[in-house]
């Protein structure tokens, strides 16, 4: 006679098996990057069915529910940025306490053009984009944006939307009901910066310190706000099922 047993409350882990990708569930249209940042370069690879090219710059550290940017190290992507042309950048970050410099979650900066979304230690959460108006360079973003209050040091997820043909850009923050715009009156300054990078610039700006990004997303075209609400929702369902509690 055989004989039965039944376990409970037993967990199984074999840590030899492959860890599978978790499936975007963010808005597809228009979408040229998507990364689950975690574990490994290759679970941090483009999931948006485009194969957009995603390679170390520097030394991150892979983390089991993100990557972690350590001084001047994160991502560089193949998404071509270059034009006067409207965008989407949508990040899930923080940053740990007592970093100095600015903190690069998603940009294309490289000193003077580019669209970045990142944190200072003097002003916390940024965001950047750069005109040209025939050679009169421009940064309009308020340095401290009016009524902003986000906790870097927690999990937050923010989006900078570029509408060139409406030309606004906004940074929404969903988690907190925020959102902030401003009018663009000359178009971007992208003539010699195509590179997107995730977690750090080109530029020579200083940062010692550690970011940590877990999700990251880029379209070439501007969002509304109910796609935008969409990203934040499909971000926090990716989120929870790694471990990162996002505010």
């Amino acid at each position: 006679m055989g004989v039965a047993i039944r376990l409970t409350d037993v967990v199984i882990q074999n840590d030899s098996l492959p860890v599978a990708q978790i499936p975007y569930g963010g808005i597809t249209d228009g979408l040229v990057l998507a990364s689950h940042l975690r574990r490994s370069l290759a679970l941090s690879a483009d999931i948006s069915g485009n194969n957009t090219s995603v390679g170390l710059n520097g030394s991150p550290v892979f983390k089991p529910s993100n990557m972690a940017c350590v001084n001047l190290s994160g991502l560089t992507t193949g998404a071509d940025t270059t034009g006067n042309k409207s965008r989407t950048m949508c990040v899930v970050a923080k940053v740990l306490p007592g970093f100095t410099g600015s903190a690069f979650l998603m940009s294309n900066y490289s000193g003077s053009h580019g669209c970045s979304l990142f944190v200072t230690a003097a002003d916390g959460l940024r965001c950047q984009v750069i005109t040209n108006n025939n050679g009169v360079i421009a940064a309009p973003m308020p340095q401290n944006i009016p009524g902003l209050s986000v906790n870097i040091n927690d999990w937050f997820f923010a989006s900078l939307v570029v509408d060139v043909e409406s030309g606004k850009a906004t940074l929404h923050i969903p988690g907190k009901g925020f959102k902030y715009s401003i009018n663009l009156l000359y178009p971007l300054f992208e003539s010699n910066q195509k590179t997107l990078l995730i977690g750090r610039s080109s530029a020579t700006t200083a940062f010692t310190g550690e970011s940590n990004i877990a999700y990251a997303t880029y379209h070439n075209r501007a969002l509304t706000e109910t796609e935008i609400m969409i990203q934040h929702s499909a971000a926090r369902s990716y989120c929870s099922a790694v471990g990162v509690t996002l505010a």
